[in-house]
């Protein structure tokens, strides 16, 4: 399972990953690399390092029964 990031870290190692490369980050942080490559493509596309939607819409179990 993947593990979250405070959004301060995820900032902090792209902007440091782009001035030094994602293997040094990598180290740094104590990130895998390929977070970091993510993290430092996502802030050069977007200028922001903040996650997407998390999990998506469910249907309430009883919704079929709704009108019994």
């Amino acid at each position: 399972m993947s593990k979250y990031y405070s959004l301060d870290l995820s900032g902090r190692a792209a902007r440091y990953g782009l001035k030094h490369g994602s293997g040094r980050t990598a180290e740094t942080f104590s990130i895998g690399r390929a977070t970091a490559v993510r993290w430092a493509d996502k802030l050069r596309k977007t200028c922001d390092v903040a996650i997407g939607k998390v999990g998506g819409h469910r249907r309430a179990l009883l919704e079929p029964h709704q009108d019994w």
